[in-house]
């Protein structure tokens, strides 16, 4: 039995997209420890075994003495734990994880979820963080990416000198993601945005574009479920809510989510980048359209004109006209493209898959460590 320590960052996501690769690790009889910051939902790491940490993980803050708070407690979660294997999730966990991990010489797997504003925004705090994290990165002992572009671009600028591995995203649990009966036509045509409240996952380019296509087509109904993240792109939500423009709901259990899917006939992502998005790959699992943009890690989820539509990011004109040309298709058609997404997620998304990269790469590593 080995000493599994995972750093992660946000507890809800953690729990929707790795949960598989927990009970696989403790189904092998591994000790997993889990720094992640407190959320009700870590219940659930605890109901299979998992010890959990709350973690004082701050996503978007850069308070100087918050962020050595955390690199103290992964430090102290090191030298007490004393694991044979560290899991890194997201910027902050690969980043002070990293670091720690390879001054206490322990090996350490880190994920690539997505390259984000670090890598997007060339402000001198964002130069500071992607120097460290290069420096984590170029020692980490396994690098696993979620799509093909974020793995070249880092292999071109010199982050990668380990083993590197590509899989699926975080794939999608096809048995509880079944697909959906398509609604029924009804006069209206809904589609939905599941995704945190931020400017990045294209909520301005939502609003403007739902703005002018509401004005044209009155039985387009758009709705936005996720997370209350950044105080101006929720404001912004919350206002179109009010004007009628959109509907938003709060963030949505599992079963909320499914039942408000029913109605959906289509799921929207305008993001400006991801890793791989999960939201599309269960939208399609689900047997509903997407639409989303034409960037890594959202395109990989659909065959453009065939199982969905995709459009270019940060552009409201091209948001709308991605909207237009879907509510131009014939209800058959649209129900065609859904059942052709299914089969595509089927062949190529299986979270099953995804698992067991996983778990092939850390036995790598703990028998790379009892040589």
């Amino acid at each position: 039995m080995a000493r599994i320590l995972i750093l992660a960052s946000i507890s809800k996501a953690f729990r929707n997209f790795s949960f598989e690769l927990l009970e696989a690790l403790r189904a092998a009889g591994h000790e997993v420890t889990i720094s992640i910051p407190d959320d009700p939902v870590n219940a659930d790491f605890e109901s299979i075994g998992c010890r959990v940490i709350p973690s004082p993980l701050n996503r978007h803050g850069m308070n100087p003495f918050a962020e050595l708070k955390l690199m103290k407690e992964y430090w102290h979660l090191c030298r007490s734990i004393k694991p044979d294997v560290i899991l890194t999730y997201t910027i902050k966990p690969n980043l002070y994880g990293g670091l720690i991990a390879r001054f206490c010489r322990i090996p350490f797997l880190s994920t690539v979820t997505g390259l984000g504003t670090v890598f997007y925004n060339t402000s001198l705090p964002n130069k500071v963080i992607r120097a460290g994290l290069k420096y984590s990165l170029r020692h980490a002992s396994a690098l696993i990416f979620q799509n093909t572009d974020n793995m070249a671009r880092l292999e071109r600028e010199g982050f990668i000198r380990c083993p590197a591995r590509l899989v699926a995203g975080s794939g999608v649990n096809l048995k509880r993601h079944s697909l959906l009966p398509f609604p029924p036509e009804d006069g209206k045509v809904r589609l939905l945005m599941p995704a945190r409240a931020q400017k990045e996952k294209g909520v301005w380019e939502l609003i403007e574009a739902t703005e002018r296509i509401k004005a044209e087509h009155p039985e387009c109904e758009i709705h936005f479920a996720g997370l209350d993240e950044e105080p101006e792109a929720s404001a912004l939500l919350y206002d179109a809510h009010e004007k009628g423009l959109i509907i938003k709901h709060d963030f949505l259990k599992f079963d909320q989510m499914r039942e408000l899917m029913c109605s959906m006939q289509a799921v929207l992502l305008p993001s400006y980048h991801e890793g791989m998005s999960n939201v599309m790959l269960e939208g399609a699992a689900a047997g509903r359209v997407l639409l989303t943009t034409d960037i890594p890690g959202c395109r990989e989820t659909l065959i453009d004109g065939a199982t969905g539509l995709l459009f270019a990011p940060r552009s409201a004109d091209a948001l709308y006209d991605a909207l237009k040309t879907f509510l131009s298709l014939p209800h058959k058609r649209r129900c065609s493209m859904g059942l052709a997404g299914r089969m595509h997620v089927t062949e190529n998304f299986n979270r099953e898959t995804v698992v067991a990269a996983y778990m092939e790469e850390i036995q790598r590593l703990l028998s790379k460590k009892s040589i």
